[in-house]
C-alpha cells in the first residue's frame, strides 16, 4: 500500500515537473516572440523614417552645397535659401508626428464647444485652402451641448483631418464640416446613448477600398505627400478612441471621403 502510494506520489511530482518546464518554455518562447515583434516593429519605424527623411536631407545638401559656390548669383541663393528652409521644415514636421505619434498624452477633458474649436482649426487653414483653391463650409445643425474634451487634441484631429480634405483635392473643390448630435449605439454595440458627431467631407480622389480597412494602421497614407510618414489618421484614431469615441470612413474613388467623428456626450 506504501510503496503504491509511494509511486503514485513520485509520478505526480514528475508530472507536475514536466508541466513546469513546459510553462517556463512557454514563457521564453513567449518572450522570443514579443522581442521578435518588437524588432520587426522597429525595422518598419526605421524603414519609413529612413525613406520620408532621405529626400528632404538630400536636397539639404545640394542646396547647401549650391550656396557654397562663389559663382551663384544672389537670385540662384535665395531660391536655394527658401528650399532649404522647406525642407527642414518638412523634417521638423516629420519629427513632431513621430513625437506625437510615441508620447500619445492622456486627455485632459474638460467642457468645451465644438464648434470654436471646429472654427478655429478653420481659420487656421483658410490659407492653406485658398491657396489650393479649396472651399471650406461648416455647418451645424441643431443646438450643440458642450462636451467634456481635451481642446488641444480634438483640434488635432480636426487639423489632421481637413488637412487630408484638402490634400485630396489638389484641383480644387468644397470641403463640408458638418457638426450633429446623434444618438446611436457604439462599434462595441452598446447600449444607445447621445454623441457630438463631426463630418469632414471632400470632394476629391477618394481612398482605395482595399486601403480603407487598414487606414488607421501606422505608416498608411492616403495621400502622396512629402510632409508626413503616415501617422496622422493613426494619432487622430488613437484620441478619439481615449475619448471614449471612434471614426467612420467612407470613400469612392474620384467622388471623395468623408470622415466622421464620434464623441459621445457624458450625462
Amino acid at each position: 500500500m506504501l510503496t503504491e502510494l509511494a509511486d503514485t506520489i513520485n509520478s505526480m511530482s514528475a508530472a507536475n515537473e514536466l508541466i513546469r518546464e513546459e510553462h517556463l518554455a512557454t514563457i521564453a518562447m513567449h518572450e522570443k516572440l514579443c522581442r521578435y515583434e518588437y524588432l520587426a516593429t522597429l525595422e518598419i519605424i526605421a524603414t519609413a523614417l529612413a525613406n520620408k527623411l532621405n529626400a528632404p536631407l538630400n536636397n539639404l545638401k545640394g542646396n547647401a552645397n549650391y550656396i557654397e559656390m562663389s559663382s551663384i548669383s544672389s537670385l540662384d541663393a535665395i531660391h536655394s535659401a527658401r528650399s532649404v528652409r522647406e525642407d527642414a521644415e518638412i523634417i521638423s514636421n516629420i519629427i513632431q508626428q513621430f513625437l506625437v505619434f510615441t508620447r500619445q498624452p492622456k486627455p485632459i477633458v474638460y467642457p468645451n464647444d465644438i464648434s470654436v474649436l471646429t472654427s478655429q482649426v478653420i481659420n487656421k487653414l483658410q490659407l492653406m485652402a485658398n491657396h489650393q483653391d479649396v472651399k471650406i463650409k461648416i455647418t451645424e445643425h441643431g443646438d450643440l451641448p458642450l462636451v467634456d474634451v481635451d481642446p488641444e487634441q480634438i483640434k488635432h484631429v480636426l487639423e489632421n483631418l481637413i488637412i487630408n480634405g484638402i490634400q485630396a483635392m489638389p484641383g480644387g473643390g468644397r470641403l463640408e464640416v458638418n457638426l450633429q448630435v446623434q444618438k446611436r449605439t457604439s462599434e462595441l454595440g452598446h447600449l444607445k446613448k447621445l454623441y457630438i458627431v463631426i463630418q469632414v467631407k471632400d470632394e476629391g480622389i477618394g481612398i482605395i477600398a482595399d486601403k480603407i480597412e487598414y487606414i488607421f494602421d501606422p505608416f498608411i497614407t492616403t495621400t502622396e505627400t512629402n510632409h508626413g510618414i503616415g501617422l496622422g489618421l493613426t494619432i487622430a484614431n488613437g484620441i478619439v478612441q481615449k475619448h471614449k469615441g471612434w471614426i467612420e470612413v467612407q470613400s469612392e474613388i474620384n467622388a471623395g471621403s468623408c470622415f466622421s467623428v464620434y464623441i459621445p456626450i457624458e450625462g
